[in-house]
């Protein structure tokens, strides 16, 4: 039966009284997803929130792994980027792919993607420690970024020290350490090194290697291997320092507070009877570990040093510590050593110098600091024609002027040490000192 005073409310709205009728004798028409007509009626899809967990959202990847390749030889490497996904995980359609700390952009920038594992990239060889993201991505959404799972990777370095070409490695790849190779007149339990005798190859060595090692233990100083002289540190009251999960013992020196001419803490090793005893031009190696706790008014050298008393060259008549030898960025003195002088030098600076002659001094690159241990090593090339300079395992200088001549005899001989002082002026230097080696030719 009509309803009279329904028709008559459709008719003040302009709708004829049948509308009713039309409208449910005709289907309504939604589009579909692929964009055909249909008359489907739960067309509507959720959207999900940024950083959401919820349903739509695809479930983070596992187990992230890079590894390495070169890409352009010495310049760019391949990178390839594996993952594990949930093969249950419908709402999965692929990963991003993130790097941060890259060409020193702390940010995170996306460098590739795609639904397969391994996603590789091709990245310069910037020598950065980089971390990569791996982001899970799906049709409604991506997993949360900051949750995401991620390596980390460093990258190789260019020998121009930027973007450029030339990666250096740790030996010549066309002429690597042999693997099956016989080598000639190797004996039972020998090793292999570089150059030992002159020839540009690898070469059978014995394994016995010369060595000297000059370490704090507890309240006292250990030396062990080819002992050359004795040890000496100052101040005569040092502080015992414990182990840590990164350092053995050490031994704290500090200074009074008294303006000085002299260097005023510092150790050393291989000085005996009228002379430092060890050829300065005759090692492999040398390595000093050392925390610098006092910068301001401080004065610093690290290295190998001359002393022969009764020498004419230069100030290699000097003692190397608790004297005039040290306090001055120009000593002298026949040295291979590590400077770092307060209102004159911003960085360490790798130096060489010959008594009563000349020296050079290079940049390093390196800010000191006071609050951590650092290492620095000193290694001459194959042919004994330039001193390399490392700090904590970095080649950051390499010198080929004004070395030691072994023809000069006690005046190319020196011992390990380090020392500092106050530049004269009332300021308490302190140095935590962790250990002294050389190994010897």
């Amino acid at each position: 039966m009509p309803n009279s005073g329904f028709e008559n409310l459709l008719k003040s709205v302009g709708l004829p009284a049948n509308f009713v009728n039309q409208t449910q004798s005709q289907p309504v028409n939604w589009p579909t997803r692929s964009g055909e007509v249909g008359s489907q009626v739960n067309q509507i899809r959720g959207v999900s929130a940024n950083k959401s967990t919820g349903p739509g959202i695809p479930k983070h990847v596992k187990s992230v792994t890079a590894a390495m390749s070169n890409a352009a030889k010495g310049s760019t490497s391949t990178v390839a980027v594996t993952f594990r996904r949930d093969p249950s995980d419908k709402n999965f359609s692929g990963v991003g792919v993130f790097v941060k700390g890259y060409q020193g952009n702390q940010s995170l920038v996306q460098i590739g993607g795609g639904s397969d594992s391994p996603i590789t990239v091709v990245l310069n060889n910037t020598g950065e420690a980089v971390t990569l993201i791996v982001q899970a991505q799906g049709n409604s959404g991506a997993a949360p970024i900051t949750t995401a799972p991620s390596t980390a990777i460093r990258l190789p370095k260019s020998t121009s020290g930027g973007f450029g070409t030339g990666s250096q490695g740790g030996y010549n790849p066309g002429n690597p350490p042999p693997a099956t190779v016989v080598l000639p007149n190797a004996q039972v339990g020998d090793i292999i090194r570089f150059n030992t005798a002159g020839d540009g190859n690898w070469d059978a060595v014995n394994h016995v290697q010369s060595f000297i090692s000059v370490v704090p233990m507890g309240g006292s100083i250990a030396t062990y291997g080819a002992t050359t002289g004795g040890t000496t540190d100052v101040p005569g009251t040092p502080v015992a320092v414990n182990p840590t999960s990164t350092s053995a013992w050490g031994r704290q020196l500090t200074s009074s507070s008294v303006a000085s001419t002299n260097t005023v803490v510092g150790a050393e090793h291989g000085t005996g009877g009228n002379s430092t005893l060890i050829g300065m031009n005759a090692f492999y190696r040398m390595s000093i570990k050392l925390k610098t706790q006092v910068l301001t008014n401080a004065r610093w050298w690290v290295g190998l040093g001359c002393w022969s008393n009764g020498s004419s060259a230069g100030h290699n008549n000097v003692v190397l510590i608790n004297s005039t030898a040290y306090a001055s960025d120009s000593p002298n003195k026949t040295t291979i050593g590590f400077r770092y002088s307060n209102g004159v030098d911003t960085h360490w600076q790798a130096v060489t110098c010959i008594g009563g002659g000349s020296q050079t001094t290079v940049d390093t690159g390196i800010t000191p600091d006071t609050t951590n241990p650092h290492v620095f090593e000193i290694a001459w090339n194959a042919a004994k024609t330039a001193v390399n300079f490392f700090i904590d395992g970095k080649n950051v200088a390499t010198i080929s002027s004004n070395l030691p001549n072994p023809a000069n005899g006690a005046d190319a001989w020196g011992g390990m040490f380090f020392t500092a002082d106050n530049k004269n002026t009332a300021t308490s230097v302190q140095a935590t000192w962790y250990g002294m080696h050389i190994s010897v030719a």
